[in-house]
């Protein structure tokens, strides 16, 4: 959406608007510069922020964002979210998690559970997979991190599932509003949950992340 007709609280890579992940069409820079075997991108013109998910291999995968946030039309600042995934046979794990942004922020919190979500699906929580962390106050241009070792959860359960964090913050000029933004991991499938507990990613492709997987 244009930024003039943006109303409320807002955090989008995109100030011009965003449509569906698209496949990335060049290698990525910065903390996202590792190898990895596929990506998908939300489109957005250069400098106005970026939004990718990474397959590396079978069991690793990551997450990488840039964004301004604001209020109306109206820009804040910049912040930056990363998250690494692994899978290790069921068990899900999201670590590094990592939230920076260029002014004072306050009431920083991490979030994270689990969905039974096959590519393109809501899905619903898996049970007992909610978990919190609370920061708090993070100064400008420090990068906070889910200690001491980020969101776990162990299932064997569903037959593909998805990692969710959320990172929510406040910002001092704004009392009393959070700008929350939800990240979902690309899918892990298992080829049988009864026999084979060993889950694995395919690709960072629309098909392989659950429904709404930025928001």
């Amino acid at each position: 959406m244009p930024l003039a007709q943006r109303t409320g609280q807002w955090v989008c890579p995109n100030v011009d608007g965003a449509g569906a992940p698209a496949r990335a069409t060049s290698a990525p820079t910065g903390p996202a510069a590792q190898a990895f075997r596929d990506s998908s991108c939300y489109p957005a013109p250069p400098g106005t922020g970026s939004a990718c998910w990474y397959v590396v291999d079978d069991f690793s995968a990551y997450f990488d964002m840039w964004s301004y946030f604001g209020s109306a039309d109206h820009i804040i600042g910049q912040v930056s979210y990363g998250i690494d995934w692994t899978v290790t046979g069921s068990n899900f794990r999201a670590n590094p998690v990592t939230f920076s942004a260029t002014m004072y922020t306050e009431s920083v919190s991490f979030e994270g559970w689990n969905i039974d979500a096959c590519g393109g699906q809501v899905g619903s929580t898996l049970s007992g997979s909610y978990s919190p962390y609370y920061v708090g106050f993070v100064p400008p241009d420090v990068t906070m991190s889910w200690d001491p070792s980020g969101y776990n959860f162990y299932s064997g359960d569903p037959a593909c599932k998805s990692e969710v964090i959320q990172v929510s913050f406040g910002q001092a000029d704004s009392p009393g509003v959070s700008w929350p933004v939800t990240m979902k991991s690309p899918v892990a499938y298992s080829l049988d949950p009864d026999t084979d507990p060993l889950y694995r990613f395919r690709t960072a492709q629309p098909s392989d992340l659950p429904a709404d997987p930025l928001s």
